[in-house]
């Protein structure tokens, strides 16, 4: 039956009316996979080597252990957003004369060894091997073939223990009283780790430094895997209907007046469009919540002190905090108005006006993005100094180098379907890409050469006013793109018309 469902994905896949373009960005996508999954071998490989001179009294077993109950929480909350159950695969199954059962087993076999569930395989695998001639906590020797046997068993849980976050990830997705149960438990688990009650995190480390020292425990770790998998089979054969969970939920129209913005005329038109595009559309809306999950990456990079002297990156980490939203709903301008951009194109208005709109709702959320960045004080005045230099950085420059890099943008967005990561190819394009080195590679240039000949200050206030400086010329910019736009519109049209 396997074999069936696979001869049926290819065939799928094969006769599709764009076969070249999407074997394309799956080649390129697979490049990109393969890239960085080789830079994470060889950086956590280094990374060992790293904590053995650091901690020269602790295993690095033990130190990696500590903190992977961190890594599972950002992993779970990064698969809540783009991983979800592939609803529309199994109706389309459901009048074939495939049972329940086998659709529902296909189901979740191809979800085990999707891209998600390959993480460990990179990123854990080096580690292991290290591992294996560093030795876990209680060796004594360096080499011995229980760190063999053990160093597997730990790499065999932490593979379950993704699986089960699949798992995990499917049931929520479907099921808001699971979501809400997951919350309940992690905040009630971090507010006693927090009040010194028992330290979670130690204890979830402890727990991985037993399954080296004595793999039996990980007979644990697999029955709690195959509960979650009898669990969500049971959930999926019983909701397998296409009236019922697997079915697009049917929501009621939400209907915005937003009348004061009404005093702008055809700016605020425009950006009430896409306030309403934002609040009815599931891309959409998906994109704001990936935005507001931007506003902790500085956690990361501002907590642990290995990264508090490398200023380059922690200007990076603060273009990210302010600008995730230019980010992730920019790189999509204009695909985001693909499925009625001809209607937009024949009505009386500028394209400056339409340029203008984007460009004002990414500037209102680097604004609010700024504000309730404002925890970040507590890492010190430097840190939130680079926040907000970054933030003047999007509000200009950052703004113009999104919208131009839409010109190139031809790829259609459909908006109530949720991205899958790599999967979805709509909106893909290679320019995208392209145009998110000089976002991210500008600021940190500018910075770089101010800390190079002057200082550390004035390599932060050069970012600023290079901000202030695109906002200055804001006239001339936008001109500028306005014209680039017109040269590209009937191709624009053309392109949307035909991938529709």
């Amino acid at each position: 039956m396997t074999a069936k469902f696979l001869e049926l994905k290819w065939k799928e896949f094969s006769r599709a009316p764009q076969f070249g373009a999407k074997l394309g960005v799956k080649v390129l996508i697979g490049f990109f996979i393969i890239y960085f999954s080789l830079a994470a071998i060889f950086f956590s490989g280094i990374s060992v080597f790293l904590l053995e001179d650091k901690f020269p009294d602790q295993s690095p077993l033990s130190i990696v252990n500590s903190y992977l109950l961190y890594y599972f929480l950002f992993a779970f909350i990064l698969r809540y957003f783009f991983q979800s159950l592939p609803a529309s695969e199994i109706q389309q199954l459901l009048i074939t004369p495939i049972t329940k059962k086998n659709i529902i087993l296909n189901t979740i076999l191809k979800s085990t060894f999707s891209i998600y569930n390959s993480s460990p395989i990179f990123y854990f695998l080096p580690f292991a091997i290290v591992f294996i001639f560093s030795g876990g906590p209680g060796d004594e020797i360096e080499f011995s073939r229980r760190s063999i046997f053990g160093i597997f068993s730990w790499w065999v849980c932490l593979q379950m223990i993704t699986w089960i976050l699949n798992n995990l990830v499917f049931l929520v997705n479907k099921n808001s009283s699971i979501l809400k149960t997951i919350i309940v438990v992690v905040v009630s688990l971090y507010g006693v780790h927090k009040f010194d009650y028992f330290d979670i995190f130690t204890l979830f480390g402890s727990a991985l430094d037993k399954i080296y020292s004595d793999p039996i425990w990980l007979v644990f770790v697999f029955f709690s895997l195959a509960i979650s998998y009898f669990v969500l089979f049971k959930f999926l054969i019983k909701e397998c209907y296409l009236d019922k969970a697997l079915s697009k939920d049917k929501e009621k129209i939400i209907g915005q007046n937003l009348s004061f913005l009404n005093r702008f005329g055809t700016l605020g038109a425009l950006i009430k469009n896409d306030i309403r595009l934002i609040i009815r559309n599931a891309r959409a809306k998906q994109v704001m919540l990936m935005s507001f999950v931007f506003l902790f990456y500085g956690v990361i990079f501002f907590t642990p002190d290995i990264y508090k002297e490398s200023g380059p990156l922690l200007v990076f980490a603060s273009i990210f905090i302010t600008g995730g939203f230019m980010m992730t709903f920019g790189q999509y301008v204009p695909s985001w108005d693909s499925e009625y951009y001809p209607l937009l194109m024949v009505q009386n208005l500028s394209y400056k006006k339409y340029l203008e709109s984007k460009l004002v709702l990414m500037i209102a959320a680097t604004v609010i993005a700024s504000i309730l960045s404002l925890p970040y004080l507590y890492y010190g005045t430097k840190i939130y100094s680079m926040i907000i230099a970054g933030a003047f950085f999007n509000l200009g420059l950052g703004g113009y180098i999104t919208l131009i890099s839409g010109v190139l943008n031809k790829s259609p967005l459909k908006l109530n379907i949720k991205a899958k990561a790599f999967e979805n190819t709509q909106a893909y394009s290679i320019t995208q890409f392209l145009f998110v080195l000089p976002k991210m590679g500008l600021p940190v240039l500018i910075y770089w050469l101010g800390q190079l000949f002057f200082s550390e200050d004035i390599g932060i206030l050069l970012m600023g006013l290079s901000g202030i400086l695109g906002i200055a010329l804001h006239g001339i910019i936008i001109s500028q793109i306005e014209s680039v736009y017109k040269k590209h519109k009937y191709r624009t049209l053309e392109a949307y018309k035909t991938n529709n």
